[in-house]
């Protein structure tokens, strides 16, 4: 999203340009189709966010008497031409994508092999745009759906969790994909079985937690990044017989573990994993007075929690929500949607760094999103994503600004949204260095937004003061301003499917601004060093 404003501060000899946060409300992006020529019903769906305004989108879908896997990749929002991964004659099912910010990804799904009615799990890399060969993650085979899951780390290194199933033996086990080198495989908790549905995440500094099913309860275990020793496995939910666990992991390597208990009714319950693995608080987050299941848990940089549950009443099924800050305990459960919906919910969640709140869940004729901009305790809005498509799979991502990318599944096609929420970057290109004067200074700067189209101009406020002055007040107008001037006029937002005329002020032969495109200024900046009143200036021209 695009602001009008960019600030320049002069404080003890030094110059900096602030970072403009968004100017108005976010706004949707409707990618429309992303399945090219390839129709049918996906019968599994990922996806998973590379950077700003980049994501990559997995799913299978029948091709003859088989499911194949096909990916699609978005930059700057706009996706390309989906590329199958799988090779043919290969059943591909249980696609799953996995991503860091700095582009690395991997996707994984499972296939039969190994031997008669045996299933394994492969996966391919992406490096350097180019989509690497096939590589098997379970050295084992199972006799029975694996559950996999996979998670990405900033150096690359992927980590995929599933369970072996050999007859009436089950047991949890994890292989780690460095980005350079071999897969290695080993238990999660060795000389234990019964254990299925493992649920995954990691952090940036490959911190690792897991929760599965054993026996009936729900366990949870951590690994530090570096290490391949697990922290002994702790109950954390009893009498969990549906299994349905979703795991979360903060910076600082604790994390929270969600998931169903039976009881009358059935209740939603987390339980703090601190940093040693240890099981802390465990707190009922459902309504007492309504079953519930299906919990999904996400955390952000900052430490604060958000889950969303379904619930069940007498007219049908609904969603409820709880959130945890940083330091603080979980709110009393809230409603997003009251109980009447006919169709399971399974809603999924997902907690920006910049405080945006969003849950995915699905009606019967469109992939429902509700998203709340929690830092201005802005009301919940709800959106739905490909209207009249009666959804299936759906799923959902953000990248490190806090755009949201959600995808899902209909009348044989995928369609994906962004939810372009995050305001556009800016950085000091000119000078290059702190440095003091006495009397003027050269200031260059470039903003780029991943999925807004930057108009060719931007206003600018900029501030003197007295040299070495503490600070600077509040931004106003005065008429003892001295005015920063530019040689472009006020930005103009710009929707991708919105039409619009050029500015006055750009020339018949300069190209159009392009989403995802970056645009560098300069100005020179005057103040007086010497006491005084502290000056604000404002750049004033046309806008078209």
């Amino acid at each position: 999203m695009l602001t009008s404003v960019a600030a320049a501060a002069v404080a003890a000899g030094t110059l900096t340009l602030a970072a403009p946060g968004s100017a108005g409300a976010v706004a949707w992006i409707d990618s429309g189709a992303i399945n090219g020529g390839v129709f049918g019903t996906a019968t599994s769906l990922d996806v998973a966010s590379t950077g700003p305004g980049d994501a990559i989108a997995a799913w299978t879908v029948p091709a003859g008497d088989i499911d194949r896997v096909y990916v699609s990749r978005a930059v700057n929002g706009d996706w390309g031409n989906p590329a199958v991964l799988s090779p043919a004659g290969q059943d591909a099912s249980q696609v799953r994508v996995a991503a860091n910010p700095k582009g690395d990804a991997v996707v994984t799904w499972e296939h039969p092999g190994g031997g008669p009615d045996l299933i394994v799990v492969d996966g391919r890399r992406l490096s350097a745009g180019t989509w690497g060969p096939m590589t098997n993650l379970v050295p084992t085979p199972s006799d029975n759906t694996l559950f996999h899951d996979v998670a990405v780390d900033d150096s690359g290194h992927a980590v995929v969790t599933y369970r072996i199933a050999h007859g009436l033996d089950s047991t949890a086990f994890v292989s780690d994909w460095p980005k350079v080198g071999s897969v290695t495989s080993s238990p999660i908790d060795s000389g234990t079985d019964d254990e299925f549905a493992p649920a995954l995440a990691a952090n940036a500094d490959g911190d690792v937690l897991v929760s599965f099913a054993r026996s009936g309860d729900i366990y949870a275990t951590r690994r530090l990044g570096g290490s391949t020793s697990w922290s002994p496995a702790v109950k954390v939910v009893t009498n969990s017989p549906l299994a349905d666990s979703s795991v979360a992991l903060r910076p600082d390597g604790s994390g929270v573990v969600v998931g169903t208990q039976n009881g009358t009714p059935d209740v939603v319950r987390a339980v703090e994993i601190g940093a040693n693995g240890a099981a802390g608080q465990s707190t009922v987050l459902s309504d007492t007075d309504l079953s519930a299941n299906n919990g999904s848990v996400t955390a952000n940089a900052d430490g604060d929690v958000l889950v969303a549950w379904e619930t069940m009443g007498n007219e049908g099924r609904g969603i409820d929500y709880a959130v945890r800050p940083a330091g603080g305990a979980f709110s009393a459960p809230a409603v997003l949607q009251d109980p009447v919906a006919a169709n399971p919910q399974h809603p999924e969640t997902v907690l920006t760094d910049q405080d945006l709140r969003t849950v995915i869940s699905s009606t019967p004729s469109a992939l429902r999103v509700w998203h709340r901009a929690s830092g201005f305790q802005a009301p919940w809005q709800n959106h739905d994503a490909g209207p009249s498509l009666p959804i299936g799979q759906y799923a959902v991502d953000a990248d490190a600004e806090g755009n949201v990318v959600v995808v899902g599944t209909g009348n044989n096609l995928v369609h994906a949204e962004f939810l372009d929420a995050s305001g556009p970057v800016t950085k000091v290109v000119k000078p290059t260095r702190a440095i003091s004067t006495t009397d003027q200074l050269k200031v260059g700067w470039s903003v780029h937004d991943s999925l807004s189209q930057i108009a060719p101009t931007v206003d600018v406020y900029a501030t003197t003061a007295p040299w070495n002055a503490a600070g600077h007040g509040a931004r106003r107008s005065s008429s003892t301003t001295r005015p920063v001037t530019r040689s472009r006029t006020r930005p103009r937002r710009a929707r991708r499917t919105a039409s619009r005329s050029a500015p006055r002020t750009r020339s018949a032969t300069s190209p159009p601004p392009s989403r995802g495109a970056t645009r560098s200024r300069s100005t020179t900046a005057s103040w007086a060093a010497r006491a005084g009143p502290r000056r604000w200036a404002r750049a004033t021209s046309s806008t078209p």
